[in-house]
């Protein structure tokens, strides 16, 4: 069974799941959005998420990645608002594909969405960091690494 047979029927529930934890976390932003805007924003990540493992080609969830930061970034939301999101996807998804797949998948599977949803992460930190160094923002707050150097 491949992971997207394991994910796509179960994806509403997904969703919901996810969506559960980005309300629960209490985010501005997307505390400001109504339930529903909520859930289709984590439903376009769980499909770009799934573009990926269906082509084999992770860059294209990490493409998505990087149009949400540029889109958010601008927005104002601070990248640890994002990556709340991208966190209760991933889950999301982990608890499902452990509850459905072979037990000789679940590895593997679990490797993949990391992966995946890794590479996405990191293009949102590249993005946030990227932008703020072109221009003062309050959605990265770059004191602290000053401090630390």
């Amino acid at each position: 069974m491949n992971l997207s047979d394991v994910i796509r029927p179960n994806l509403d529930n997904i969703v919901v799941e996810a969506a559960a934890v980005v309300d629960a976390a209490g985010l501005p932003h997307y505390m400001s959005l109504d339930p529903q805007g909520v859930k289709l924003r984590l439903r376009e990540l769980a499909e770009a998420m799934l573009k990926s493992v269906e082509t084999g080609e992770p860059v294209h969830f990490a493409s998505h990645a990087q149009s949400i930061a540029h889109d958010r970034f601008l927005a104002g939301v601070h990248i640890e608002e994002l990556l709340t999101t991208f966190n209760a996807l991933e889950t999301a998804l982990w608890e499902n594909v452990v509850k459905v797949a072979p037990t000789e998948d679940v590895v593997a599977d679990l490797g993949l969405i990391g992966s995946i949803i890794g590479a996405g992460k990191d293009q949102v930190a590249s993005s946030y960091v990227e932008m703020a160094t072109q221009r003062h923002t309050h959605g990265l707050d770059m004191s602290h690494l000053h401090e630390a150097l």
